[in-house]
């Protein structure tokens, strides 16, 4: 079943989302809304390893556009998406786990 991970908070002071980025497969996707843009300027060291081997898996990783813009923030490697993207995914996927 294909999912989309939507993490919004930050993941500097919350960790609970690393169990989520561990379990994506491949044909899963994890989108960094609100707070959660803040993985933009640098990634935790201990979600790393994690990205690393859900990138290598075929998850794909996506940043809300408005949500960088708001913060005063710059894309990193990942995808951005509008507002309308997101809802797009939230489509595509058959499931959503926040």
């Amino acid at each position: 079943m294909k999912t989309l991970y939507v993490v919004s908070r930050t993941p500097f002071l919350r960790k609970e989302f690393k169990t989520n980025i561990a379990l994506a497969d491949s044909g899963d996707a994890v989108v960094f809304i609100q707070d959660g843009v803040l993985v933009a300027t640098r990634i935790p060291e201990d979600m790393e390893n994690l990205i690393e081997n859900a990138k290598n898996k075929g998850v794909k990783f996506y940043l809300l556009k408005e949500d960088l813009e708001a913060r005063g923030l710059k894309k990193n490697w990942m995808e951005v998406v509008d507002y309308e993207g997101f809802l797009e995914l939230l489509l595509e996927y058959e499931r959503a786990v926040n």
